[in-house]
C-alpha cells in the first residue's frame, strides 16, 4: 500500500522512468509481476529518477536476493603454483620458471566456483553504473555495500562476445533478466568523459526515448500477446504483409514498391482485425509540419511538428494515409473490408491528450472504424495496461 501511494504521488517524470521498465520486461518477454514490481520497492520518493539509478536499484535487488539463495557457481579452469601438484601439470611453465628447483610446479586445474562469467558481467555492470551512473546516494550506498559479497567474482573487460558465451538452464534461468539489463547497458550506454558522472543511452535522450518508434512498437506487440490473448485477440506475425492498389504489367517494376506492413495486426474470433500504428514523436499534433532538409538524417522529436507556438493541434496526413492504405491493404485480401479496423497509437506528449474516433470509407465503400489515441505513459503502470486493453474494446 505505502508502495503503491508512493508510485501515485511520485513526479511524472520518475513514473516515465518505471514504466520504461515496465516496458522493456515486455519487450524482452520477461514480464512477470514480480519483477515488475521490484521497481517500486525503493526507499524514498523520487530515488528513482534516471535509468542508470533504476537499473542499479533492480540489478543490486536482485543480486541481493541471488546472494540469499546463493550465487551460481559451475567448475572454473584455475591456474595455480605451488608445492603440490593439482589437476595437469604444466611441466613447460614449470621448467621455463625453474619452479621444480623451488620446490613448487605450475598447475592448472577445475575449482567449483561462482566466478562464472554470468556474475563476472553482473559485478562489472555494477561497478560501470557506480563509476558513471551518477547514482543517488541511497542507491550508490546499496551498490558499495553489496560489492564486498561479490569478492569471489572477478571484473571483467566486457566485450559483446561474452553475452552469447553464456549459458542459461533450469540451474540459473533467473539470471536471464539481469543479463538482459546488463547487455542493454553495455549495448546502449555511451562512454563519459573523464570525471564525467552521468551515464547517458544511445537509444534515449534524457531517459526517454530518441530512436523510441521501434521499442514503442514491440512492447505494444508483446503487450497485446501477453495480455489480450485471455479476450480471444491474437497478433499475427509480423510477416504479414499487404497489397498495394498500385500494379505494373512489368514484375521488374512491382518490385519498386515497398511492402505494406503494419506494426502491429490482432484479429479476433468474432471477426473484427485491427490495425495499429505506433507512432513516438516529442511534438505529434503542432499545427504546421516541419520540411525534411537535405541534412537530416532522420526526423527529430520534432518531426511532425515545429511550431508548438502556433494555435490549434493537426494530425498528421502522412499517418492517417499510411494505416489508411494498410487497411486498403489488408481488405484486399481474402479476409475482405468487413470487421477491418485501424488505431493510430501515439504517445502522449505532456499534458496533450487527444481521443478521436473516424469512419473512413475502404475498399467497395465498406464504412471502416479509424481511431486516433494517445497512451500516457506518465500514469501509474496499471492504468497504462487498462488503457491498452480498453483500445480493443
Amino acid at each position: 500500500m505505502v508502495a503503491e501511494a508512493t508510485v501515485a504521488s511520485e513526479p511524472p517524470a520518475n513514473r516515465r522512468v518505471r514504466n520504461l521498465y515496465h516496458m522493456l520486461l515486455y519487450v524482452w518477454g520477461r514480464y512477470d509481476k514480480d519483477l515488475a514490481d521490484s521497481a517500486r520497492e525503493v526507499g524514498t520518493e523520487g530515488e528513482i529518477s534516471s535509468l542508470p539509478n533504476l537499473f542499479a536499484h533492480v540489478l543490486s535487488e536482485a543480486v541481493s536476493q541471488q546472494l540469499r539463495r546463493g550465487l551460481y557457481r559451475d567448475y572454473q579452469p584455475k591456474e595455480e603454483v605451488g608445492p603440490r601438484i593439482r589437476g595437469q601439470l604444466q611441466v613447460g611453465p614449470s621448467v621455463g620458471r625453474m619452479l621444480f628447483r623451488q620446490g613448487l610446479a605450475q598447475c592448472v586445474f577445475d575449482e567449483f566456483s561462482p566466478d562464472t562469467l554470468h556474475n563476472r558481467i553482473i559485478k562489472t555492470t555494477l561497478l560501470r553504473l557506480l563509476r558513471e551512473g551518477g547514482l543517488e546516494e541511497q542507491i550508490a550506498l546499496r551498490v558499495r555495500m553489496l560489492l564486498p559479497r561479490l569478492g569471489e567474482v572477478s571484473e571483467l573487460d566486457l566485450r559483446s562476445r561474452h553475452f552469447s558465451e553464456v549459458r542459461l538452464h533450469r540451474n540459473n534461468r533467473e539470471y536471464g533478466l539481469l543479463l538482459d539489463i546488463c547487455r542493454f547497458i553495455y549495448e546502449e550506454a555511451m562512454p563519459t568523459p573523464q570525471g564525467d558522472q552521468v551515464m547517458s543511452f544511445r537509444a534515449f535522450a534524457g531517459d526517454w526515448f530518441k530512436r523510441k518508434g521501434r521499442l514503442f512498437q514491440n512492447f505494444v506487440s508483446r503487450f497485446y500477446e501477453l495480455r489480450a490473448a485471455k479476450d480471444g485477440w491474437e497478433v499475427q506475425d509480423k510477416g504479414t504483409t499487404f497489397q498495394h492498389a498500385l500494379r505494373s504489367e512489368q514484375p521488374a517494376e512491382n518490385s519498386l514498391l515497398q511492402r505494406l506492413e503494419a506494426d502491429v495486426y490482432v484479429k479476433h474470433p468474432s471477426g473484427r482485425k485491427v490495425l495499429i500504428e505506433c507512432k513516438f514523436y516529442g511534438k505529434p499534433f503542432a499545427s504546421k509540419p516541419k520540411r525534411r532538409t537535405e541534412t537530416d538524417d532522420e526526423l527529430s522529436d520534432e518531426d511532425v511538428g515545429a511550431e508548438p507556438e502556433a494555435p490549434g493541434r493537426k494530425i498528421s496526413n502522412e499517418h492517417l494515409l499510411q494505416l489508411g492504405a494498410y487497411m486498403d491493404g489488408l481488405s484486399r485480401k481474402k479476409e475482405g473490408p468487413k470487421g477491418v479496423e485501424g488505431l493510430l497509437l501515439y504517445v502522449q506528449p505532456d499534458d496533450q491528450p487527444l481521443s478521436a474516433d473516424f469512419v473512413r470509407e475502404g475498399v467497395a465503400g465498406a464504412k471502416q472504424s479509424l481511431r486516433v489515441r494517445c497512451l500516457d505513459l506518465t500514469k501509474p503502470w496499471d492504468e497504462v495496461e487498462a488503457d491498452l486493453l480498453g483500445y480493443l474494446g
